[in-house]
């Protein structure tokens, strides 16, 4: 009798904490280096993003809009993206060593939000129908960085089936991954917070300035 009713207690406290939102399901941490403590992995169509990218590239409008849609860290990714015309100024001008201009294409930029969060911001780049970039919902709670997975699976990229790599222990081939920046432990943040260095503010910080590095690399390398 007092078993019973010990375990109908129990089962009731259970019911109450997951109607509540306090019973999360637990998921090992993977740890994607030594900087990373946990990230999932992407394998959306980039056949198709390549497509829309495309398509926004020739159009003669400035608004042209590219979908992308995924599913990772229990949340559900609605991204809506526009051609990022604002960075770089039209009359932008670099010159090489020699002296001579040099073709500058910002084609593959884009800036856009998450679908039903207003205050939400993205930002990245589309090559070879990947996106690599950063998003940080409306609560500015969450940021999340999406990076291609050959920054860190070098060794594992069949070429007959690029950008996709093979790694034992992940159920299917994919392309890119992608982490919570709650995930990520910078050995460097202290010492920018005492030289009053804030990653937060304006203008092109260290974070921008070592994200676009590594686009402008992915798109050379392709």
């Amino acid at each position: 009798m007092f078993l019973k009713c010990g375990l109908i207690v129990v089962f009731t406290l259970l019911v109450i904490d997951i109607e509540s939102g306090y019973v999360r399901e637990t998921k090992k941490e993977r740890p994607l280096n030594e900087y990373i403590s946990h990230y999932e992995t992407l394998s959306y169509d980039h056949k198709h993003l390549h497509a829309s990218h495309s398509r926004a590239k020739r159009s003669v409008t400035k608004d042209h809009q590219v979908h992308l849609r995924f599913k990772a860290h229990g949340k559900d990714f609605n991204i809506r993206l526009r051609r990022d015309l604002s960075t770089f100024s039209d009359k932008l001008e670099i010159h090489g060593p020699h002296g001579g201009p040099i073709e500058v294409d910002a084609s593959h930029l884009y800036e856009g939000e998450l679908i039903g969060d207003r205050d939400s911001t993205v930002f990245g780049a589309i090559i070879d129908g990947v996106f690599e970039g950063k998003v940080i919902a409306g609560s500015g709670r969450d940021a999340y960085y999406v990076e291609r997975a050959k920054h860190y699976f070098r060794n594992s990229s069949d070429p007959e089936t690029h950008p996709l790599h093979h790694v034992p222990g992940h159920d299917r081939p994919f392309h890119s991954v992608i982490y919570k920046e709650e995930h990520v432990d910078d050995p460097y943040r202290h010492r920018r917070k005492d030289a009053g260095i804030h990653p937060s503010g304006c203008g092109f910080n260290d974070e921008v300035s070592a994200w676009m590095d590594r686009v402008q690399n992915s798109a050379a390398e392709d």
